[in-house]
């Protein structure tokens, strides 16, 4: 299994990306073993110097011949970059947000839930982000941004309308209200409605319940995600569970592959997309 420095550095990536950071793991050869090296990554670019990465003199004689390089120590140096998962925030720690906010989780989202009423969160999120504070201060205590996508359901509508005209500048992937037609209507009154907004919130699968309603609203929130990613070649993931990490030396002296899931919780990786 992997172990040592790469070993560490990985479960200080998984603790990092858990909190929404974009990083980038270098690896460069240093004489007869490899050092790397962990970075934040704000824009999620690299410098030009750094964009291509390093070939050992075999390598490059072997690309020089029109052959192909034969092991991953040819190169010298490479980075691979780490994304943290998509993040859902929900307004409102209703009951009712008890399933969606665990399917969210399941289906490998970040969660974070705000309520202003103190206790509304007690013992209902275990995996989420929470904080207790007025719809004003959502957007800065959590630090909604561009990249993430918003549930309002705390079934109030002042408070909603708040957390509503403070994320809407924002611009989210996507914003969702839970409601019926006329109270989103007069939730929405004096707001120019964005792109971004589904209201009703959820796929029209006639769920019922709870649970079903959940179903429906996380299916909505995929189909958006996924947009993106048909784009992608086959095999293309950008879940980094499924990403297989290649040690050496004594990181993985039985040269087995193994995904980043499995190495910094002991889990299974994710299968890729057919």
């Amino acid at each position: 299994p992997v172990q040592g420095q790469l070993y560490k550095l990985l479960v200080q990536a998984s603790d990092r990306l858990a909190r929404g950071e974009k990083l980038i793991l270098f690896r460069e050869a240093v004489e007869n073993d490899f050092a790397y090296k962990l970075e934040l990554d704000p824009d999620n670019e690299l410098p030009q110097s750094k964009k291509h990465p390093k070939l050992s003199h075999s390598a490059k004689e072997n690309l020089a011949a029109g052959r192909f390089m034969a092991a991953p120590a040819e190169l010298t140096a490479f980075h691979t970059s780490f994304v943290p998962k998509p993040r859902l925030v929900i307004f409102g720690g209703g009951r009712d947000v008890v399933p969606i906010a665990e399917l969210a989780d399941r289906v490998g989202f970040r969660v974070a839930v705000a309520d202003w009423r103190e206790g509304s969160l007690h013992n209902k999120f275990p995996r989420a982000e929470q904080v207790i504070c007025s719809p004003l201060e959502v957007v800065q205590r959590l630090g909604v941004a561009r990249e993430d996508y918003v549930l309002i359901c705390s079934h109030q509508l002042g408070r909603d309308r708040q957390f509503l005209e403070s994320v809407i500048p924002l611009a989210p992937l996507y914003i969702g209200i839970i409601g019926s037609k006329a109270r989103i209507s007069l939730l929405l009154e004096g707001f120019e409605a964005p792109a971004s907004l589904h209201a009703p919130v959820g796929l029209p699968i006639g769920g019922e319940g709870p649970e079903e309603i959940a179903v429906s609203i996380i299916a909505e929130i995929i189909q958006i995600r996924r947009v993106g990613s048909r784009e992608l070649p086959k095999g293309a993931d950008s879940i980094e569970g499924s990403r297989n990490i290649f040690g050496s030396g004594a990181e993985q002296a039985d040269g087995r592959v193994q995904g980043f899931t499995e190495i910094v919780a002991g889990g299974l990786p994710r299968e890729r997309r057919a």
